[in-house]
């Protein structure tokens, strides 16, 4: 089959830390794996030498190979500094962050990606994935690499290979005891012996026409690399503690390859697999990260949970210690009152508001402490913008019959969760399903600490399949359930989903008609059609470029204004710009003391 490959490295973007195996990571996999893979095309840009690498650059480079049609596998690997900005990822170019359009926005690449008309698309990524640290980082977006059209036939497998797992940087460490000598990126050193054949574990060998061929598929290099470059942190023998865990997300069939060789190379067996958490200091070695930050970055375990790891193991961790898992993952348990005679209300943890507005409803803050709200429902949809006392901004949907509970942790809006009022039909059903609840609560959570929601694991569709089957009694399980199947790309799921939440609620949620392809420009401004005015996650605003849906009032220029948070959160500025659109001449809240 044609196989293309495009190897992109960058060791200088802006201002930002040089970095020293970026470029020539890209080429040592350019002349080893690619040139013994016989690729029919494969292309090398990189900054080696002083040269800059643009965006057109890279653009007009995968119309290129792609122009012939004939490109049954493309591989784009990256390596070079990434940040992670408003919940969605990006590579940065020689000329970035100053120049905004010189950002590679891998969310939306990916998205292309799917309907690029490629069989089997793979993306590499030896970058960090943490989250934006300065303001001229964090108005960077990005723009896809593959042409801008509207998606057509059908939809075609896409692998991603993450050198660290979301929110976490990558390092490079110095080849020996003199970190002057040079410094090897931890994951494309991996990577590169797996893809030539130097792993043995890696390998898959199967007999064709009486050969024996080697093949290396996407899973098994997924757990080989996990094993690999945990090894090679403990060989090091670092200093100090760091952990880099790889990530990857695979959609293709079992049988797709990466590599393929005849006959067995000499060679020692296979490596017992190694599963062994990096942690303790030891001699020294230098290190460096790839985020885009002006020091280097220690990282250590936050959670005793591996999150790659079977998604159904977190279920079976909460359920077996449940004292443990509340005290190391984030729940909503917002202290407030259960029902309003409305039937309607919200209630805050960790924040207080100072304003209040509400489109469609009337609200009433209640009590001195400024954390609970009562919500009258009127016409369409509500919505209520909460101002914090920080300044910052969320507007969530009010639901009713159902109470609203926000989390705030250190100013982020990290969780929200809907719980039926008391006093409504749904009460008994929430009471009976409780304890499911909170565990599925408590896996959301934890697939959301670093930064976004992404369940992992083979088991990811039937853990989301749970969350669906709940919606009735929280609704912003849907939300986690909506992305979880966007993953999986298990689109019938989601829109089973969006219609069963428009015949129950009379309205689907917003992020759940955003990924079931289902809003148009008529649908994104209509309050009856959908609960709420704009994505609730903040990973779902880059979703309104890549499903073409608008938003009403310009809403699209919010974004600069989005904090960072799991959550949709703005900041002053966004709040104001949202009282002056959105909420105009909206009355606020009225104190009933």
């Amino acid at each position: 089959m044609a196989k293309a490959a495009v190897f992109i490295g960058v060791d200088r973007a802006g201002g930002l830390t040089p970095l020293k195996d970026a470029a020539a990571g890209a080429k040592r996999l350019y002349d080893g794996w690619a040139s013994a893979q016989k690729f029919e095309r494969r292309e090398l840009l990189t900054d080696a030498g002083g040269a800059k690498v643009t965006f057109t650059q890279v653009f007009d480079t995968i119309a290129d190979v792609l122009k012939p049609g004939d490109v049954e596998q493309l591989f784009v690997y990256f390596a070079g500094h990434g940040i992670n900005v408003a919940r969605h990822e990006c590579w940065l170019l020689s000329d970035a962050p100053a120049r905004a359009h010189e950002v590679i926005s891998v969310t939306i690449s990916v998205e292309q990606a799917y309907y690029c008309g490629v069989p089997h698309v793979v993306f590499i990524s030896d970058a960090c994935r943490t989250a934006a640290g300065s303001i001229g980082l964090q108005n960077v977006s990005g723009s896809g690499i593959f042409a801008n059209e509207e998606p057509s036939g059908t939809e075609k497998p896409v692998d991603l290979f993450f050198g660290a797992s979301l929110g976490r940087p990558a390092f490079e460490v110095s080849n020996d005891a003199d970190a002057a000598s040079g410094f090897t990126a931890l994951y494309t050193d991996a990577l590169k012996k797996a893809l030539e054949f130097e792993a043995p574990d890696v390998i898959d060998w199967v007999r064709e026409q009486g050969d024996e061929i080697g093949l290396i598929r996407p899973r098994r290099l997924r757990d080989h690399l996990g094993r690999a470059v945990s090894r090679t942190i403990r060989d090091r023998n670092l200093a100090k503690a760091i952990v880099q865990v790889p990530d990857a997300r695979i959609t293709s069939d079992p049988d797709a390859w990466l590599a393929r060789r005849v006959g067995r190379p000499d060679g020692p067996e296979p490596e017992p697999a190694d599963t062994s958490v990096i942690t303790g200091p030891g001699t020294s070695f230098g290190f460096g990260s790839r985020g885009a930050s002006n020091t280097s970055a220690i990282v250590v375990p936050t959670l005793p949970v591996n999150l790659r790891a079977s998604s159904t193991s977190l279920v079976a961790l909460a359920l077996r210690q449940p004292d443990t898992v509340a005290e190391l993952l984030s729940v909503t348990d917002a202290a407030g009152p259960s029902q309003f005679e409305t039937q309607c209300g919200l209630k805050l943890r960790g924040m207080r508001a100072r304003e209040v507005f509400a489109l469609g409803a009337r609200v009433e803050q209640l009590g001195p402490a400024r954390d609970v709200i009562r919500v009258s429902p009127q016409q369409g949809r509500p919505v209520v913008l909460l101002v914090l006392d920080n300044g910052a901004g969320v507007v969530v949907p009010a639901i009713p019959g159902f109470v609203g509970a926000l989390k705030f942790d250190d100013g982020e809006f990290i969780d929200l969760a809907y719980e039926p009022s008391a006093n409504t039909w749904r009460a008994a059903d929430y009471q009976r399903r409780a304890r499911e609840l909170q565990t599925l609560r408590q896996v959301a959570a934890a697939a959301s600490r670093n930064g976004a929601f992404r369940l992992e694991g083979d088991d990811a569709a039937l853990l989301a399949r749970r969350m669906q089957l709940l919606k009735g009694v929280d609704p912003a399980l849907a939300v986690y359930a909506a992305y979880a199947y966007r993953d999986c790309r298990d689109h019938a799921h989601l829109r089973e989903m969006h219609g069963y939440l428009r015949s129950d609620l009379g309205a689907s949620l917003f992020d759940v008609a955003l990924l079931a392809g289902v809003l148009n420009e008529g649908l994104a401004t209509a309050p009856d059609q959908v609960f709420g005015l704009f994505p609730l996650l903040t990973q779902g605003w880059v979703y309104l470029h890549t499903q073409r849906v608008r938003l009403a009032q310009d809403g699209e220029a919010l974004q600069p204004y989005l904090l960072d948070s799991l959550w949709t959160q703005f900041d002053a500025a966004g709040v104001d710009r949202l009282r002056s659109t959105y909420f105009r001449g909206a009355s606020p809240w009225q104190r009933v003391d």
